[in-house]
């Protein structure tokens, strides 16, 4: 048996989790996710060497008290540019300029528009076994 894949997920909407965790679940049983509300508290549990490592993040960009883009600033300091998870950006925003600040980080791997669909969902896992 194959190790499961971690995702984290960083999105303040309730009911997007809960979408996006029984999508994860009906897609693959070897899918774990790591659910945050706040980039904050995700950032602290990336910090923290005690945890264990996710395969991939995805990412609201607009989030209370810290934006997604504020984290993604932050996580240089977190990884030193050492084995990052794939980074994925996932917002309601059609603004051309999030689109374009999003793709502009260097380990951002893509912008995906909400609602996530298992097509996405097949689209991100298969950026993440090209790994």
């Amino acid at each position: 048996m194959t190790a499961p894949i971690r995702i984290m997920l960083i999105d303040d909407e309730k009911v997007d989790l809960m979408l996006y965790r029984r999508l994860f679940v009906q897609w693959s049983e070897e899918v774990e996710t790591v659910v945050f509300s706040y980039a904050f508290e995700a950032l602290e549990y990336l910090k923290d060497e005690t945890n264990p490592p996710v395969d991939a993040i995805l990412l609201d960009i607009n989030l209370p008290r810290m934006s997604g883009f504020e984290f993604l600033d932050e996580l240089d300091f977190v990884f030193h540019k050492n084995v990052w998870p794939d980074l994925f950006v996932l917002s309601t925003s059609m603004d051309p300029r999030d689109r374009l600040r999003g793709l502009a980080h260097e380990k951002v791997r893509g912008f995906i528009e909400k609602p996530l669909t298992g097509e996405k969902l097949e689209e991100i896992i298969g950026v993440l076994a090209q790994d």
